[in-house]
């Protein structure tokens, strides 16, 4: 809001209430006239009219004639009050997304037209549709990114984009379409000058989310996934009000496919690190995107006790960070679709640290192309269709739960 809307909008609350003050005093007054006036029913004293006596009244009758006049003195001050309910949040601004929606609200809420009335009216206009949709999804992906909890000038430019996006780039979208119809004979000046801001913020923005993602890469990885996994499957999830918003935890799911992790990062809102089979880490291909998400190769004793090591020590590393650890205590995908019987690294890792563990349960991936029901994953061609797939979370548990006791609690949540 400027400064001038700050002033008008407080000038005019302030008069509310003080009419409000105003009206309160006066129907006492009434309410006192009228006292007196029952008291004095019976009291006759002479009237007067144009500056000389007439005929005999009662002081009571006399009394509520001023009453009377109060009463229109009140009519005057509340219909002040209704003209001043004209709000003037916005009036000074640019065509705005938020401004008429508030303008609606505030208008509504004290006698005045109805609030769907203003709201149509506010929301004739086709462009604030689509500065919804533009709003929406920057401060879906900025909330997405968690990218207000980044400050300084990151926060600032993206905003800043956001904002010119909203407000310049849809008018000039409108009115490059109009000019190409031939219903306009040139852009508005002013417009002109917009849309180079616009230019000028989308590059800007673009090269501080580059600058983010060479900073913290795991949100671009996350982001990616997110678009990826709503895109492909149809994504179902219960109970994400259990992963704490801060804080340290340990997540363990069952192992249905080769994409577990795909599941696990779309459906939590806070990065997740994952342990994985140190095998699938090394392989070329995937060993970059791997690596940008800070996963954490594991191997079992006999074959690499010091990568086991390592991979213990860099686990309570990242609870001690307060950061989200994913370990498939199976051990492997299974290979029937059934829980396979959890492995004691999970206690391990629990005994070093103490936080809480949530289970959860993968839904809808058994059969796909990435399990192994049928013999070996990844094998042939995928058959073309939109799974529903269901992530289901369940509530901490203490870490000193077993490991046999959450194998049972993941497989209650994947029976349910």
């Amino acid at each position: 809001r400027s400064r001038n809307d700050q002033v008008a909008t407080d000038m005019r609350l302030w008069v509310r209430d003080t009419l409000d003050e105003l009206d309160t005093q006066m129907r006492n007054l009434q309410l006192v006239l009228a006292e007196k006036a029952q008291e004095h029913a019976a009291t006759v004293m002479p009237g007067f009219t144009h500056l000389q006596s007439a005929q005999p009244v009662t002081l009571g009758h006399h009394l509520l004639a001023y009453a009377e006049m109060i009463g229109r003195d009140r009519g005057r001050l509340q219909d002040a009050r209704k003209r001043g309910n004209e709000c003037p949040l916005g009036a000074a601004a640019l065509g705005a997304l938020i401004y008429p929606l508030g303008r609606a609200i505030v208008e509504s809420t004290d006698s005045t037209p109805p609030f769907l009335g203003r709201l149509t009216e506010c929301y004739s206009r086709p462009t604030n549709y689509v500065r919804g949709v533009v709003a929406g999804a920057a401060i879906g992906l900025g909330v997405m990114m968690n990218l207000p909890a980044i400050g300084g000038w990151d926060r600032f430019l993206f905003g800043f984009g956001a904002g010119a996006l909203v407000y310049a780039g849809v008018d000039a979208l409108f009115d490059g379409f109009e000019l190409s119809k031939g219903r306009r004979q040139h852009f508005r000046s002013w417009r002109v000058y917009t849309l180079g801001v616009l230019l000028v913020t989308a590059l800007l923005n673009f090269a501080v989310c580059a600058y983010i993602c060479t900073l913290i890469p795991e949100f671009l990885m996350r982001f990616v996934v997110w678009v990826l996994a709503s895109t492909i499957y149809r994504m179902r999830y219960a109970g994400r009000s259990n992963i704490p918003r801060q804080g340290p935890a340990v997540l363990v799911c069952n192992h249905v496919s080769f994409i577990d992790w795909f599941v696990v990062t779309a459906g939590c809102g806070r990065p997740v690190v994952f342990i994985m089979d140190h095998n699938i880490y090394k392989r070329p291909l995937m060993n970059w995107a791997f690596r940008l998400s800070r996963a954490i190769p594991i191997a079992p004793a006999s074959e690499d006790p010091s990568l086991r090591e390592k991979t213990f020590a860099a686990i309570s590393r990242e609870l001690r960070d307060d950061n989200l650890v994913c370990i498939f205590p199976e051990g492997k995908v299974t290979y029937d679709g059934n829980v396979n019987p959890f492995k004691r690294g999970v206690e391990h890792i629990l005994a070093t640290d103490q936080v809480p563990v949530i289970p959860m349960a993968i839904h809808g991936l058994w059969g796909s192309f990435f399990s192994r029901k049928g013999g070996q994953a990844m094998h042939g061609m995928p058959k073309p269709s939109r799974r529903t797939i269901g992530l289901t979370i369940g509530g901490p548990l203490p870490p000193t739960t077993k490991a046999e006791e959450l194998q049972v609690h993941v497989s209650a949540l994947l029976s349910s």
